[in-house]
């Protein structure tokens, strides 16, 4: 649970290589500022490191950006060098470039499933909709030992959307060159295209893959699939209809095969609402009939949705899904449960089963109070018991201001298999308080007891923050990890400011013990320059039973374009993100199953950081 300990090492890496990759979501640590504000106006970072000490640079990562007149970034472009022998040469070189629009808050949009094999990739980020992104990669020229003139391959990516963001098309072209003349030697395409109604609703699509195996410009085989989709006028899907061209010899559409495949939805309404879709078609793979059942609630919510099919070749319907929705007096889901069953031979008693069974409460502010989740399956249905029970419990509550003050989490297990869960394997509780609405301090306990109810570990943290006229001056995590009353581990972090509030240091230390021994530190010095640049170093520094290894890395980075940044950024220490169960709607009643229908809130804890020391730690991890 240390988040302090990899913060100086982390955070701006995770901000800015996150927000150039589009996987903003794949990490805990996010910046939360608004994307006209990053990178605060730098238009170069260079960060060279050097490893072991040789007085080389072994890794040299370079970072540029370009603005439009409201400073928004519509280009960043990452090249990444090593020199592995020492010379001052860089040995391989990848040069990645992004362009952005910052007009454009894009949808990830894809049509049903005949094409989903070339569904784009999360396609947004804080810096806009994501317009193409370019890879190329050079090699050592084995005769000069210099970066060779011609790259060894090149990947692009491209995006283009509708004015409300919804994706029109996507490509991605691989290609693969001779590095003694640059000739092409392989070359592989894709592109994905999406067409939409006036009313935003997926009414087509295609996808298509050629590969040109031996770069002579003649396609060694390709694959088009194009899709039509059509729907009834309360908006739900009646047809999708795909045709599928191949050739595989390289000869040309002319002998291409092709295969058409349909697949339809008949609906019934009973009242006017949607009781029953029978789905009927599909491909070779995909082509097994399956009936929809819906009911209703006296509010006129979705309370179950059946899904049943013959999946074992039987006489009648043998397999099941079964999903059932619970709202409170706002209609919102505070209990859902996913179940599916079959019986494989036709004696009308079931083979198997299993379900996920949720339930939610929310407080007047419609926050989450608690998200839970059990899960429960069984191969022998006719005997008492289940093969796994589990059930997690998660209780959350908040400050007056709406932030999130405490987090319980338990998992519980059905030892005996008697259908109780009454054995708590471990708990775990986090604690916030805030300081103008920044985190000021983080308590953390952890017990585990096991199957046997005997405590096997625990562990006890404490962070503490302060902040000086609104930004973060310091930081100390200590950790008990057996809960004994001593620290075993500890971190302290410490910024300093000049007069004019610019952080002028910056020092993280990570000790061994109760600050019996130093573990490894980190130390930042900075000098503000007349001409808008900021000069200085990092210092990282290891100790063991040896002298210490201290690898040092110079900072140069030029802000006279657009002036110093000033002031401090939002950053996001730690998120919570508790399930809620989405309600039934139009848009996912047919399409949505099992936990499709599971989403995650998020709940964000912020310090405050100088934004120059983001930038900082970006340069302290630049050769990640």
């Amino acid at each position: 649970m240390n988040l302090v300990k990899g913060l100086p090492n982390l955070l701006w890496l995770c901000i800015l290589i996150t927000l150039l990759t589009a996987c903003s979501n794949s990490s805990s640590h996010r910046a939360t500022t608004e994307a006209t504000t990053l990178p605060f106006g730098a238009e170069e970072v260079t960060a060279e490191t050097d490893y072991d000490g040789d007085g080389h640079w072994d890794t040299r990562t370079t970072y540029s950006f370009v603005y439009n007149e409201d400073l928004q970034v519509t280009e960043a472009t990452i090249i990444y060098e090593d020199d592995d022998n020492a010379d001052g040469i860089a040995d391989s070189r990848t040069t990645e470039t992004y362009v952005y629009d910052p007009t454009i808050e894009a949808e990830d949009i894809t049509i049903r499933r005949a094409v989903q094999k070339g569904a784009a990739p999360s396609n947004n980020s804080a810096f806009g909709a994501l317009i193409s992104q370019i890879s190329v990669n050079y090699r050592s020229d084995e005769i000069s030992g210099e970066i060779a003139e011609y790259p060894y391959s090149r990947r692009e990516y491209t995006y283009t959307y509708t004015a409300e963001g919804k994706l029109l098309s996507y490509s991605n072209t691989r290609f693969y060159y001779n590095e003694s003349d640059g000739t092409l030697s392989e070359s592989n395409s894709t592109t994905t295209t999406n067409t939409y109604d006036e009313d935003g609703k997926t009414i087509g699509g295609s996808f298509y893959d050629a590969t040109d195996n031996n770069g002579d410009g003649i396609l060694d085989d390709s694959e088009s699939i194009v899709c039509t989709i059509t729907y009834d006028s309360s908006g739900y899907l009646t047809s999708q209809s795909c045709v599928t061209t191949s050739d595989d010899d390289g000869d040309g559409p002319t002998e291409a095969t092709e295969t058409v495949s349909d697949t339809t939805y008949t609906h019934t309404y009973t009242d006017g609402v949607l009781t029953q879709t029978i789905v009927e078609g599909g491909d070779e793979i995909f082509n097994t009939p399956y009936t929809l059942d819906f009911t209703y609630n006296e509010d006129g919510l979705v309370a179950t949705k059946t899904k049943s099919y013959n999946n074992y070749g039987e006489s009648g319907i043998d397999t099941y899904y079964r999903l059932s929705f619970s709202y409170d007096s706002e209609g919102r889901v505070i209990g859902y449960t996913n179940r599916f069953e079959y019986d494989s031979n036709d004696d009308e008693v079931l083979d198997y089963f299993e379900e996920r069974i949720y339930t939610f409460s929310y407080d007047d502010n419609a926050r989450i109070l608690t998200s839970n989740y059990q899960y429960r399956d069984d191969s022998t249905p006719t005997v008492e018991g289940y093969n796994s029970n589990y059930l997690y419990t998660h209780t959350y509550s908040y400050t007056d201001d709406g932030l999130l003050s405490s987090y319980d989490r338990t998992y519980q297990t059905d030892l005996d298999r008697d259908g109780e869960v009454d054995n708590v394997s471990y708990t775990r509780n986090i604690e916030y308080t805030y300081e103008n609405g920044y985190l000021a301090s983080l308590n953390y306990d952890y017990e585990s007891t096991g199957d046997d109810e005997v405590i096997d570990s625990q562990d006890h943290e404490t962070q503490v923050f302060t902040y000086q006229d609104g930004l973060l001056k310091t930081i100390v995590w200590e950790d008990d990890d057996n809960n004994d009353g001593a620290i075993d581990e500890a971190t302290t972090i410490e910024a300093t400011y000049d007069a004019s509030g610019r952080v002028t240091a910056y020092e993280a230390i990570n000790y061994d013990g109760d600050y019996a021994s130093l573990d490894e530190a980190q130390a930042v010095a900075l000098t503000y320059n007349a001409d808008d640049t900021v000069t200085g170093t990092i210092t990282m520094t290891s100790y063991g039973e040896g002298d210490p290894e201290v690898t040092t890395t110079p900072v140069n980075i030029d802000f006279s374009a657009n002036g110093l940044p000033s002031g401090g950024m939002d950053y996001t220490f730690d998120t919570i993100e508790p399930d809620y169960c989405v309600t039934p709607s139009t848009e996912t009643l047919l399409y949505y199953h099992g936990d499709n229908y599971i989403k995650e809130q998020t709940y964000l804890i912020n310090i405050k950081i100088p934004k120059i020391l983001g930038i900082m730690w970006m340069v302290s991890m630049s050769d990640s």
